[in-house]
């Protein structure tokens, strides 16, 4: 495994810039004092029996046929981005307030994680993006000084709203959009990772290849899968795990090496007073999923700040679509 020179965070194969830090591997390949591997590579063990009600070892399955062509990595989930933000994808009447996107703030981290759940089975696209920091983060994250650390600039960050620059450009409301904008990409990447689970366009939809729709028949076949109702409907919250609470329960004696020090920096990042991060267990559709969140304090309040976060990766976990992951994942 590799780990990022800048901030110590392990890297995934063929990421193109740190979770954590949002600094790029290739920007680091020479840097004069490489940080060393933090830790060794945790050891992976399932839950403990009864934690996961219903789970099962996946079973073998026939390799599927590849049906796509990969002609760029993100083509699929950029277009369903811009479908949804013009209402073309079907998310209820939900919708964030005029005054601003994100609601008051929770008193604890599980409040903000139990109130996106909420808001995902109320099928309430307005709900969930109200339990993130939008409007707050935007007017903490110091783009200036994260940039002075870095020395470096990434694009992806600005467009995901992690790194706002702009101030008062357009009315003050072009970094407050792209925040918004990064939230619900991933919410996106959500539904159609539901959408299109246990179907024959799975791996291409993660992948984010191109799907070659051969004639009207297939198009309406795709469409029919696309937009098939309720696709957050009948969620159960099975229960909501703290960072540590769920290092412990994948098997791990030790107290997670570093993490500490990681949430600091990712404080600082987004110039919050503490950071925290969730495992929650959920049933969607009588499946078994785990929900990955990061939480932020600013002053006495709790918000969703981000999905993914640093846990999954420390624990190994293959999760990307919008911090979702799968029982028969699990069980790989």
């Amino acid at each position: 495994m590799r780990y990022c020179n800048h901030c110590g965070a392990p890297l995934e194969e063929g990421a193109r810039f740190c979770r954590v830090c949002g600094f790029s591997p290739e920007q680091q390949q020479g840097t004069a004092n490489p940080v060393q591997p933090p830790f060794p590579r945790p050891v992976q063990q399932p839950p403990a029996p009864g934690r996961y009600p219903g789970r099962s070892p996946a079973k073998d399955r026939p390799a599927r046929r590849p049906l796509w062509a990969l002609l760029g990595a993100g083509i699929m989930l950029a277009v369903f981005g811009a479908m949804m933000l013009l209402g073309l994808i079907r998310f209820g009447s939900g919708s964030p307030a005029a005054a601003g996107y994100e609601g008051k703030g929770y008193a604890t981290p599980e409040a903000a994680a139990e109130a996106y759940v909420k808001a995902l089975a109320a099928n309430d696209l307005g709900g969930m993006i109200s339990t993130f920091a939008v409007e707050t983060a935007v007017e903490h994250i110091d783009g200036a000084a994260y940039l002075n650390r870095m020395r470096a600039f990434n694009y992806g960050l600005v467009v995901n709203g992690n790194l706002p620059l702009r101030g008062k450009e357009l009315g003050g409301r072009l970094d407050v959009e792209n925040r918004l904008c990064g939230i619900v990409t991933q919410i996106d990447r959500q539904y159609l990772y539901l959408a299109f689970h246990g179907t024959a366009y799975e791996d291409g939809v993660q992948s984010g290849a191109l799907l070659a729709l051969q004639d009207e028949n297939q198009t309406e076949a795709f469409l029919s899968v696309l937009n098939a109702d309720r696709v957050f409907g009948d969620v159960r919250l099975d229960g909501i795990r703290t960072a540590e609470e769920a290092w412990r329960g994948w098997g791990n004696d030790s107290p997670i090496p570093r993490y500490d020090e990681s949430l600091a920096r990712y404080a600082q990042q987004y110039g919050a007073e503490e950071i925290r991060e969730s495992e929650i267990s959920l049933r969607i559709g009588g499946q078994c999923y785990l929900l990955y969140l990061t939480h932020a304090r600013y002053g006495d309040r709790w918000y969703n700040i981000t999905f993914f976060g640093m846990l999954p990766t420390y624990l190994s976990l293959p999760v990307s679509c919008g911090g979702l992951i799968t029982e028969a994942e699990l069980s790989d």
